[in-house]
C-alpha cells in the first residue's frame, strides 16, 4: 500500500514599505516589499505575518479579515533599511477611525508604533485570542486599545493579551476592554490621558491586570485602573501616580438602566500595588474641614468577596482605601500614610476584616500637605453614608460582622472611630450624608493605636435605633449592638488630646476587656472601663514611641502589655493567632495586649 501525504503549507513572512512595489515585487523579503497593505492583505493566509517597515502613512485602516482559523496571523512593525540608513517603524493614521481593525480571532499585533486615529488605534469587536504585544501608541483621539465582546456571558471575547505596550497622550482611555474572559493586561505603560482612564475592564470574567504603570491622568473623574462589575479578577503589582483621579477603582456600571446585571463585582484581589500622588484634583482643598465627594487612592464599591493586601498607598489627596457597600473583604498587610482625611474608610460594608495594616503619617510640622482639618490622616473610620440616587436603593448595609485587629495605627485626626452626625442626617438638610446604621458584632482587638491630634483616639458616635429605615431617609437604623473592644493599646503621648469619646447611651452595646489606656485626657467615660488597664505615665511601653516606623511600636520585655490579653467573645476562630509582624500567638498561653506579641529570643 502506498501512503500519500499532502505537503503542509508553510507560513509566509510578507513585507510592506513605502519604497516597495506591488507589481514587480513578491513581498516575501525586506528587499522585495509590497508598496501597500492592500496587496499584503489580499494574499495573507492563517499562520502568515505582515512586516510593515519604516515610516508609513495609511490611506485607510488596516482591516485584518483573513479566513477563520486557529492559526495566528501577525502584523509586525520593523525598521526600514534604505541607502545605508535605518528608519524606525512609524505608522500614521491621524485621519482614520482606526489604525488597525481586527475582524477575526487569532491575531497578533507586535512591535508597531501607531500615531493618531480618531477613534481607536487598535479595535476589535467580538473576537478572541488577540495578542497586542510591545507596541507604542501615541496621540489616539479616543482609545489606544479598544476591545469589545458581544455579551456579558462572554460567549465571544476571550483569551485577550495586552502586554508591554506604551500608550501616550491619548484623548480618552488608553486600554479599554469590555465583556472579556481570560484577559491579561500586563506590563503596559500609560501616560498623559487627557479625558479618561488609564486601564478599564468592564464585565471581565477571569482577568489579570498586573505590573502596569499609569501616570499623568488629567480629569478628576479618571482612574488609573478601573474595574466595573466583574468577577475573578487580580489587580497586582501595578503603579499609579501623579494623576487627578483615583488610583484603582472597582465600581458598578453607571446606572441600573444600563441593563448589565447583577450590578456587583465578586472575587476581586488587589495585591502589591503602589499608589501615590493621586486625586491631585483635590489638592486645592482648604485646610478647614470643607468639602466632600472626592475619590480615594483605592476604592472598592459594590463588591462581594475581595482581598486588599500588600499595597503601599501614600501621599494621596483622597482617602487611602475606601470600601463602599461591599462584603466579604480582607484588608491585610497594607502600608498607608499621608492620605488626605483618613487611611482606611469602611462605608456600608459588612463581613470583612481589617488586619495587620500599618497606618501612619510622615513626621513634620502641622500644615504639611495631605492634612485635612489641620491634622494628618486618621487611622480607621467606619460610617454609613447615604446615597440620594434611586438606582442605589440597595446601597445601605449595616456595619456588621467586622473585625479590626492587629493593626498599628499612628493616628492623626483620630485613631479608630465610627462617625454619625445627627445634625447631618436630619431635616432640613435635603441630602443627608450619614445614615444611622450603627455597629453590630464589630470586634476591635489587639490593635496598637498611638496618638490622635484632634478627635479622641477611640471615638464612637451614638447611633439611635429608628426602625428599619430606607436609604435617603433620616429615620431607621438598628443602632449599636453586640460589639467587643478587647486587648488594644490606646496611647496618647500628651494630655492635650482625648483618649475616648463614647456615649453613655450605648454602654450595653460595647464590651471592653483588657485594653491598655495610657496618657491623654480620659474623655468620656472619664473612668477607665471595668476590666481595662490604666497604664502609668512613667512606665515604659514601646521601643521608640512617636516614630513613623512599625518597629517602634514593639512592646518592651517589661511592658505591662505582656501576657495580659483577655477577650469577651468566645469564638476562637476570631482570635488573633498572628501579630502584626507575623509572629504566631501560641495556644495555651496568655497573649500580649496590642499588635505585637513579644517572643523572647532563644
Amino acid at each position: 500500500m502506498t501512503l500519500c501525504f499532502m505537503p503542509l503549507a508553510q507560513a509566509t513572512e510578507y513585507y510592506v514599505a513605502r519604497t516597495g512595489n506591488d507589481t514587480k515585487n513578491n513581498g516575501e523579503s525586506a528587499d522585495t516589499p509590497f508598496a501597500t497593505m492592500d496587496k499584503a492583505l489580499k494574499v495573507i493566509q492563517p499562520g502568515d505575518a505582515i512586516n510593515l517597515l519604516g515610516k508609513y502613512v495609511l490611506a485607510k485602516e488596516i482591516a485584518l479579515t483573513a479566513p477563520a482559523s486557529s492559526a495566528y496571523i501577525t502584523l509586525r512593525g520593523g525598521p526600514l533599511m534604505s541607502q545605508g540608513k535605518t528608519e524606525a517603524s512609524e505608522v500614521r493614521c491621524e485621519n482614520l477611525p482606526h489604525c488597525i481593525k481586527i475582524s477575526r480571532s487569532n491575531v497578533q499585533v507586535v512591535d508597531m508604533r501607531l500615531v493618531g486615529s480618531r477613534e481607536s488605534a487598535i479595535y476589535s469587536n467580538g473576537h478572541s485570542y488577540l495578542r497586542i504585544l510591545n507596541n507604542q501608541i501615541d496621540d489616539a483621539q479616543r482609545y489606544g486599545v479598544h476591545f469589545e465582546g458581544k455579551t456579558a456571558d462572554v460567549a465571544e471575547g476571550q483569551g485577550i493579551v495586552v502586554q508591554k505596550n506604551r500608550v501616550r497622550n491619548g484623548g480618552n482611555t488608553a486600554i479599554y476592554v469590555l465583556f472579556q474572559a481570560q484577559l491579561s493586561i500586563h506590563g503596559n505603560e500609560v501616560t498623559g490621558v487627557r479625558e479618561g482612564d488609564g486601564i478599564v475592564a468592564v464585565q471581565a470574567r477571569g482577568a489579570t491586570i498586573k505590573e502596569n504603570t499609569v501616570r499623568g491622568l488629567v480629569k478628576r473623574q479618571s482612574s488609573g485602573i478601573k474595574l466595573r462589575t466583574s468577577k475573578d479578577v487580580v489587580i497586582e503589582r501595578n503603579t499609579v501616580s501623579d494623576s487627578a483621579g483615583a488610583g484603582i477603582q472597582v465600581r458598578r456600571m453607571d446606572e441600573a438602566s444600563d441593563g448589565w446585571l447583577p450590578n456587583r463585582s465578586s472575587n476581586i484581589r488587589i495585591v502589591g500595588n503602589t499608589i501615590s500622588n493621586t486625586v491631585t484634583a483635590n489638592s486645592n482643598q482648604p485646610p478647614q474641614c470643607d468639602g466632600s465627594g472626592w475619590p480615594g487612592a483605592i476604592v472598592v464599591s459594590r463588591t462581594d468577596g475581595f482581598q486588599m493586601s500588600g499595597n503601599l498607598v501614600f501621599r494621596n489627596w483622597g482617602e487611602g482605601l475606601t470600601f463602599n457597600s461591599s462584603t466579604g473583604g480582607r484588608i491585610e498587610q497594607n502600608v498607608m500614610y499621608d492620605n488626605y482625611g483618613v487611611n482606611v474608610y469602611l462605608n456600608n460594608s459588612s463581613d470583612s476584616v481589617v488586619r495587620r495594616n500599618y497606618l501612619s503619617y510622615s513626621d513634620g510640622s502641622e500644615g504639611v500637605p495631605y492634612y485635612r482639618c489641620a491634622a494628618p490622616p486618621g487611622g480607621v473610620t467606619l460610617a454609613n453614608e447615604v446615597s440620594t440616587q434611586a438606582y442605589d436603593a440597595d446601597n445601605f448595609r449595616p456595619l456588621r460582622n467586622l473585625n479590626v485587629d492587629n493593626n498599628i495605627i499612628r493616628g492623626g485626626r483620630g485613631g479608630i472611630n465610627y462617625y454619625y452626625s445627627a445634625a447631618m442626617s436630619q431635616p432640613p438638610n435635603p441630602h443627608p450624608l450619614y445614615f444611622p446604621g450603627g455597629l453590630q458584632n464589630v470586634r476591635i482587638y489587639n490593635n496598637t493605636v498611638y496618638g490622635s491630634l484632634q478627635n479622641a483616639i477611640l471615638a464612637i458616635s451614638h447611633s439611635p435605633y429608628g426602625g428599619p429605615g430606607t436609604p435617603g431617609n433620616s429615620g431607621g437604623g438598628p443602632g449599636h449592638s453586640d460589639n467587643h473592644i478587647n486587648a488594644n493599646i490606646f496611647y496618647q503621648p500628651t494630655d492635650s488630646y482625648l483618649l475616648r469619646s463614647l456615649d453613655g447611651r450605648d454602654a450595653e452595646a460595647f464590651l471592653f476587656r483588657a485594653n491598655l489606656w495610657r496618657g491623654g485626657n480620659p474623655g468620656t467615660p472619664a473612668e477607665t472601663p471595668p476590666g481595662d488597664i490604666n497604664y502609668p505615665l512613667t512606665a515604659a511601653l514601646f521601643v521608640a514611641p512617636g516614630l513613623d516606623k512599625a518597629d517602634s511600636y514593639r512592646i518592651l520585655p517589661a511592658s505591662g502589655a505582656r501576657d495580659a490579653a483577655s477577650y469577651t467573645f468566645e469564638d476562637n476562630r476570631l482570635w488573633p493567632t498572628m501579630d502584626y509582624f507575623g509572629a504566631r500567638r501560641m495556644w495555651g498561653q496568655v497573649w500580649d495586649i496590642g499588635a505585637h506579641e513579644y517572643l523572647p529570643q532563644p
